[in-house]
């Protein structure tokens, strides 16, 4: 059982979530004319769309003009994002003390993404003398905000648990581990997995390791699926069963683990020719889906809190009821246009494929996309005429409209009593290409 690497430090700038009205998402040439006028937020915008290829051509150049324009006129949000290009050398050439500049400007206007980078630039000791204590301090202030920062919290519970700029304290290292896992991050997922695996911190339950491996594993983590692996193959907190233990390591190596090979042998020198044969099916290349083919665009995975769910209702209803294993979502969006599709999973039963219902992309706002799906005639109890919002950036939330009202998923509302909308989180938007 390994644990995972600490300080994985991926350094992309995410913007924070900002979920305003509901308005037609503007053209690149609307924003592009707000820009050249002056309009700070604008120009910031127009950055972000050239970082990310949004309806323009990627150009990371040309994203630093623009962040630098709005930055001139100290808009936060292109200080933090002008900041992180120095800091990595993206668009720019790297530049450790302009980058700290940048960033201790948006920092001390309470920027989350501007705090952990300079967390991270005191971690890894980037323009500055290495400090992990001053790096604790800036991940605190990210970690603390209100939306919560899942690298920041992560990166806290590695440091208490390691002992690295803190005080080694392995109940702080969980419940920063639970902060960060709260936001769907896979690592802190994987990490609280293993604590619980080893009762480190915690009284050893192998039940919930596996869950967090799970949930980790979700989201295509190496460590978590090989660690899946290794308590299948014994039987610890799951049924013994070695085709799902040889399963969880091929894919584990299909998503960069190198450290399989070993295992697998050993795995297969105790199947039978049964399991061997079942295990060449299951590993056994399939036909192109439907989803395989999907255009240029944007996916995030959704999954609700043990115990609860949205049901999607045959009349169109949308509402909070419980149900006994956790419903799982997929979303994609088209990079442009109007389409996209919303997958069901009505169980963790990786054997099931999910129920997918076409969509429409309604609306799109600068952070929030508005769906509406299609009804299903083959899944009338899954069919249902009801909106899902959610953004490209940030913390993720959903809400499910129908006519009789709407029922919400929100992880921002995490401590709300139950009766007030059923728990989940929702992986910010990433880009598929």
């Amino acid at each position: 059982m390994r644990r995972i690497t600490p300080f994985v430090l991926a350094l992309m700038f995410c913007s924070a979530a900002a979920f305003g009205g509901l308005f037609s998402k503007p053209t690149p040439a609307e924003v592009t004319r707000r820009a050249e006028q002056g309009n700070a937020k604008a120009q910031f915008t127009l950055g972000e769309m050239y970082a990310n290829g949004d309806g323009v051509i990627a150009d990371s150049a040309e994203a630093v003009r623009w962040y630098r324009l709005a930055a001139d006129q100290q808009f936060t949000r292109a200080e933090a994002a002008l900041g992180y290009m120095y800091m990595v050398g993206r668009g720019v050439r790297k530049d450790s003390a302009e980058a700290l500049r940048l960033l201790r400007a948006a920092a001390d206007k309470n920027s989350a993404s501007a705090q952990f980078n300079l967390g991270v630039m005191y971690a890894t000791g980037d323009g500055v003398a290495k400090d992990s204590a001053e790096a604790a301090r800036w991940y605190r202030l990210a970690a603390d905000q209100e939306t919560g920062h899942a690298k920041a919290r992560y990166n806290l519970g590695v440091m208490y648990a390691t002992g690295d700029g803190v005080r080694q304290d392995a109940d702080e290292a969980i419940r920063w581990y639970l902060k960060a896992a709260e936001l769907n991050y896979a690592k802190a997922q994987c990490n609280l997995g293993y604590m619980y695996a080893t009762g480190t911190g915690v009284k050893r339950d192998s039940a919930e390791a596996v869950k967090w491996y799970r949930r980790a594993a979700d989201q295509g983590d190496a460590t978590a699926l090989f660690n899946l692996g290794v308590m299948a193959a014994v039987g610890d907190g799951v049924p013994q069963n070695l085709v799902q233990a040889h399963a969880y390591l091929k894919e584990a190596g299909a998503q960069g683990d190198k450290d399989v090979r070993t295992n697998l042998t050993a795995i297969e020198e105790k199947m039978t020719p049964e399991q061997k044969a079942e295990a060449r099916e299951l590993a056994a290349p399939k036909a192109a889906t439907p989803a395989a083919r999907r255009p240029n665009g944007w996916y995030a995975r959704f999954r609700t809190a043990p115990g609860t769910r949205v049901d999607l209702a045959a009349d169109g209803a949308a509402q909070n009821g419980p149900v006994a294993a956790e419903g799982r979502y997929g979303v994609w969006v088209a990079q442009a246009g109007p389409q996209a599709e919303v997958e069901f999973w009505a169980s963790d039963d990786e054997s099931v494929a999910p129920v997918i219902f076409p969509a429409t992309v309604v609306q799109r706002a600068e952070e929030v996309i508005v769906l509406k799906l299609e009804p299903r005639t083959d899944a009338p109890d899954r069919s249902a005429h009801l909106l899902t919002i959610f953004p490209k950036a940030g913390t993720g939330f959903l809400v499910a409209t129908s006519g009789q009202g709407p029922a919400s998923v929100d992880p921002r509302q995490a401590k709300a009593p139950a009766a007030a909308g059923a728990g989940g989180v929702l992986v910010p938007l990433i880009r598929v290409d």
